[in-house]
Formats: C-alpha cells, sequence, structure tokens
C-alpha cells in the first residue's frame, strides 16, 4: 500500500435504492469490519508521526554540521 493511502469501509452508510436490505448478521460484521478498518487507519497514522519523528533528529544533527562547515569558512 502506498503511504498516506487509506482502507475504505466495507459498506456505504445509506442503502442505494435499487439494493436489497441487508441480512442483520451480515450487516452487523460488516460494522465489525469496519470498526477494525477505522483502528487499522489510526494506527497507520501513529506509526507514520512516529517514524517521521525518529527522521526529526538526524535532520537536525546534518544541519548542525552544514551550519558549522559554514560558519568555519566565514572570514572573522
Amino acid at each position: 500500500m502506498e503511504p498516506g493511502s487509506r482502507r475504505g469501509r466495507v459498506a456505504e452508510e445509506a442503502p442505494r435504492p435499487e439494493e436489497e436490505e441487508v441480512d442483520p448478521r451480515i450487516q452487523g460484521e460488516l460494522e465489525k469490519l469496519n470498526q477494525s478498518t477505522d483502528v487499522i487507519n489510526r494506527r497507520e497514522t501513529e506509526l507514520e508521526v512516529g517514524n517521521s519523528s525518529l527522521c526529526f533528529p538526524s535532520v537536525c544533527v546534518g544541519f548542525c554540521k552544514q551550519q558549522k562547515e559554514v560558519f568555519e569558512q566565514v572570514p572573522s
């Protein structure tokens, strides 16, 4: 799956007029699947945020090294 993409919901919230009513047992299972999908999407977002925060310190270290090199090149 591509980064940033999310899993879709299993069933539409409002039934279409041309569709038949869904068996209540199936509807219950669809709701459970939708809830699980929501949890998965939330966890994926948490993971993405966590991974991006892990990169931040390494970006800072790289920037500090570049900044030091630039300051060393500037005559005092």
